[in-house]
């Protein structure tokens, strides 16, 4: 993602969204070279924006996080207790309270966690999300911005195509520069200059960090978590439609389910 531009990363509830951005605002604003092995062009603070966080869980997470080690003094935090509640970026009132915010802390990247959670009305509908992205970027600029989202809704069929698979309006992701999906194994991420697959994992603290296992096994994997995720069928069914999209053997395909399955059973 260029300086100033727009990002996006989406993934399940519930999966780790929030920490995945964590640990990329712990890396630009204290440095790091990298982040999930892709290289950090510039440093400086950022703007955490939790707009449906409270303030005891906030601060209990940046508690135990600073236990683990990590250095979060250049993040600037907001959560429901600090901005308008509900919060609305449509109405003048808190968008001027956002750019005020912005404008006092002049951060490099704003974190927008979620972007469902900031604005009332249909994420579908084309003019509302053009009216909401160019309020945030009135309001951000010269930051750039990472919009934390979801993919399509439990139930509908899994796409491949990082684009096609995100929830809501096209005038969002129209106006990316780069978009990233975030599954329990990998970070999939398309960009303006390239896209590719990083194998991750989550540590201890609910970070995560990239692993150097093989992406061949990553679309059999997110195929059988969504399986399981979205269909009331038993273990051996599941496995059969793995065998019949990979042409794998049975004996994977169950493992593969059995895996999926303790997944979602330790998901938060």
């Amino acid at each position: 993602m260029p300086t100033g531009g727009l990002g996006l990363i989406y993934g399940q509830s519930k999966l780790g969204k929030s920490y995945l951005a964590i640990g990329l605002a712990e890396a630009i604003s204290t440095g790091k070279p990298s982040w999930l092995t892709l290289e950090i062009g510039k440093h400086g603070r950022v703007a955490f924006f939790q707009a449906d966080m409270g303030r005891a869980e906030s601060r209990d997470r940046v508690v135990r996080l600073n236990a683990a080690g990590l250095n979060l003094n250049g993040i600037h935090w907001h959560d429901r207790e600090t901005a308008p509640f509900p919060f609305d970026l449509k109405t003048n009132k808190h968008y001027e309270w956002l750019r005020k915010e912005i404008e006092e802390t002049a951060p490099i990247l704003v974190i927008v966690d979620t972007l469902r959670d900031c604005f009332a009305g249909d994420e579908n509908d084309s003019q509302v999300m053009r009216d909401v992205m160019m309020r945030f970027i009135a309001a951000s600029r010269p930051a750039a911005i990472l919009f934390l989202a979801h993919p399509r809704k439990a139930g509908q069929n899994y796409v491949p195509d990082l684009i096609e698979d995100f929830r809501g309006s096209s005038q969002v992701t129209g106006k990316m520069d780069a978009i990233a999906r975030l599954t329990p194994r990998a970070f999939e991420y398309k960009s303006r200059r390239g896209s590719g697959v990083i194998p991750i994992r989550r540590t201890p603290v609910w970070l995560w960090e990239p692993t150097s296992e093989s992406q061949d096994d990553n679309p059999i994997d997110m195929k059988a978590l969504q399986l399981v995720r979205t269909s009331p069928k038993g273990r051996n069914e599941l496995a059969r439609t793995l065998i019949e999209e990979f042409h794998i053997t049975e004996s994977t395909a169950r493992r593969k389910i059995s895996q999926a399955q303790k997944m979602q059973e330790e998901e938060p």
